[in-house]
């Protein structure tokens, strides 16, 4: 990783099961240049000098990189950043380092082009499983996980053997493609209400995510939602398409985001307020604007405290540095605070509600988005 000059940036470091094994960056290890090697559960050997060692507890792991930015300009030089993070293979350092293994070969092709979530839900029971059984001679589940791993091999999925779903007999064997089937209706519907976690002042969020223990459920809702989460202590998510009162967040209306003076969102890092329509995609506007957050320049009102203002219409000069522009049909929010503070962590800290503070027709305006 490169030395980002004190820019924030976080690596999640994830083993097969999306558990969070490690953070990398401004809250771990700093910000300066640094070497780190990936290694496995079995992997033996001395690492060159300068790099440290990162412990992935799966044969397969992988990770994701956010660099900080705070838009406009800068964001040209947070990509200079970004560019200059580099993966290479640690064979190249150490000659005694194992080559990493075939995946593609052993479990079968893995398209790139096709997400995660569709490709599971093209594949039969007997294709999931196998693939899960091959998965699991490099990939160890945890130990929490024996009771579990005891109920698959009465069916028949052992690490390392292709699952037979006709061993069963042909009323098991449907009843198993009956059950797979019901089993990602299930993970659909349940993804429709997020993750679960609390309630508060029209927000969803939830402490408990980045590493799952036995919870297969919520795991399996995550991963369909999104594969791949932030420890909680790294960042914390809060999303909302409801304003205080329980009404959908829409463009006809004018809504405001109010921090008392010692209520703004508690972080070690920065937090970000961005906007996205219903497909999750952020709107175009005339501000080429689409979050707000600690690292915009906001300005406070006299006595410390911060509005922010969330419409379709332009606000005027004396507020357009904290206009968050929203689109003229319904749209969605979603706060992120990173390195967050203990009391957003435990929970104690609760974002206040959207306020709805009218309709735009009630408002002169000189610019609309």
């Amino acid at each position: 990783v490169p030395d980002t000059r004190g820019r924030y940036y976080l690596v999640a470091v994830l083993g097969a099961w999306t558990n969070v094994v490690a953070s990398l960056g401004s809250r771990t290890t700093g910000t300066k240049k640094t070497k780190f090697a990936i290694v496995g559960p079995n992997w033996k050997g001395k690492l060159p000098g300068g790099v440290f060692e990162v412990h992935s507890p799966t044969e397969l792991a992988w990770l994701f990189a956010r660099v900080q930015t705070s838009g406009g300009t800068d964001r040209e030089a947070a990509a200079r950043i970004q560019g200059e993070f580099m993966l290479t293979n640690l064979a190249g350092h150490d000659n005694r380092a194992r080559k990493a293994p075939a995946y593609s070969a052993r479990s079968g092709a893995i398209d790139v082009d096709i997400a995660a979530r569709e490709q599971v839900s093209r594949m039969d029971a007997a294709g999931f499983f196998t693939r899960f059984a091959m998965l699991l001679t490099d990939n160890p589940p945890l130990k929490d996980d024996a009771p579990m791993l005891k109920k698959v091999k009465t069916l028949g999925i052992e690490a390392g053997h292709p699952f037979d779903v006709d061993k069963l007999g042909p009323v098991s064997a449907r009843s198993i493609d009956e059950g797979a089937k019901s089993a990602l209706d299930a993970i659909s519907s349940d993804a429709k209400s997020g993750t679960g976690g609390d309630i508060r002042n029209g927000w969803t969020f939830d402490v408990a995510l980045g590493r799952w223990g036995t919870d297969y459920g919520k795991r399996a809702v995550t991963a369909y939602i999104s594969l791949g989460f932030n420890a909680p202590e790294d960042a914390i998510f809060m999303a909302t398409h409801l304003d205080a009162g329980g009404h959908q967040l829409e463009g006809a209306n004018r809504y405001l985001l109010h921090f008392d003076s010692d209520n703004s969102p508690p972080a070690d890092g920065f937090w970000s307020l961005s906007l996205y329509n219903d497909e999750q995609h952020f709107v175009a506007n005339g501000l080429d604007r689409y979050s707000l957050g600690s690292n915009s320049r906001l300005k406070s009102n006299a006595d410390g405290s911060l509005d922010i203002y969330i419409q379709n219409v332009d606000p005027g000069s004396d507020r357009e540095s904290n206009w968050l522009p929203a689109p003229k049909d319904n749209f969605n929010l979603i706060l992120r605070i990173y390195w967050p503070k203990p009391d957003v962590v435990d929970g104690k800290w609760t974002a206040p509600g959207i306020r709805n503070v009218g309709r735009n027709e009630n408002m002169l305006t000189r610019r609309q988005i």
